[in-house]
């Protein structure tokens, strides 16, 4: 961030110049700005301040990255935080926000680009913490689905949970991410690459329990229908699409059963005829 221009008012460009240099602008823009105290002198005292805004930035990407740090180690994290602090500075009112863009920064900036990997895990773990933040929305149940009048099926359109997203690995990030974080001791190596790559679903369910976020792969076919479901698409023309994986003749009955999983799963929150 630039320091003010001169034309400002006092007291905004004061606070805009300071805001400039916690963000890391040159000592300059704040000479003669702060006073020496009998403690430390004015150059200390910035500087407490300059290490506050970056501490406190890093301990959010702790939060969320919590693999992460654990996959690059505490020093190689801490140097990622703050190359990634130096080019997206927090714009966000909520800290709660900062790190949106860490997986790309992870897959375009040297040397982490190097290791497609970690931009995977990144990815992962954003989307698990969205997910648990999501809106809150009420799922169908079983016997709301159930209770659906035949003649209405083919015209259905399902809408779906806020959490619910769709990602794709090309590297086995999901199964690290679950050996991690069951066992912060688990040594694996480091994520294979698969001959394809794999969709998973991410989304958080809400039961009487209290909120918990999950992730599960996808075949093939529950991706596209999924993906064509998420569109607006109606059973029946699910149904039509399902034939390019399995005979038509099992298609309505693997779309039933498919969708009877994402009602218990929690991914539903309406099915009505447009």
């Amino acid at each position: 961030m630039a320091a003010a221009p001169r034309n400002t008012p006092p007291l905004e460009r004061l606070q805009a110049d300071f805001l400039a240099f916690i963000r890391g602008a040159d000592d300059a823009t704040m000479a003669g700005k702060v006073r020496d105290t009998a403690k430390a002198d004015a150059a200390t005292l910035l500087a407490v301040y300059r290490d506050a805004y970056a501490l406190r930035l890093l301990e959010a990407l702790e939060t969320n990255f919590g693999v992460l740090k654990r996959v690059l180690g505490d020093d190689e994290f801490d140097r990622l935080g703050r190359a990634y602090i130096a080019a997206n500075p927090s714009r966000h009112f909520s800290i709660r926000w900062f790190g949106h863009r860490l997986a790309d920064f992870l897959a375009t900036e040297t040397p982490w680009r190097d290791t497609p990997a970690l931009a995977e895990l990144a990815r992962l773990e954003w989307a698990l913490a969205t997910a648990f933040d999501a809106a809150d929305a009420d799922p169908l149940d079983v016997p709301a689905i159930a209770a659906i009048a035949p003649a209405d099926w083919p015209g259905l359109r399902f809408a779906f949970h806020p959490s619910l997203q769709v990602l794709e690995f090309a590297w086995t990030v999901p199964e690290q991410w679950n050996a991690l974080n069951e066992d912060a001791g688990a040594d694996m190596g480091p994520p294979e690459r698969r001959d394809a790559p794999v969709a998973f679903a991410v989304w958080r369910h809400d039961t009487a329990e209290g909120r918990q976020n999950f992730f599960r792969s996808l075949a093939p076919e529950e991706a596209a229908m999924l993906a064509r479901a998420r569109a607006g698409e109606d059973f029946g023309a699910l149904c039509e699409g399902l034939c390019a994986f399995v005979a038509p003749e099992l298609a309505g009955g693997h779309v039933a059963a498919l969708l009877r999983a994402w009602v218990e799963q929690g991914w539903v929150t309406a099915a009505a005829r447009a």
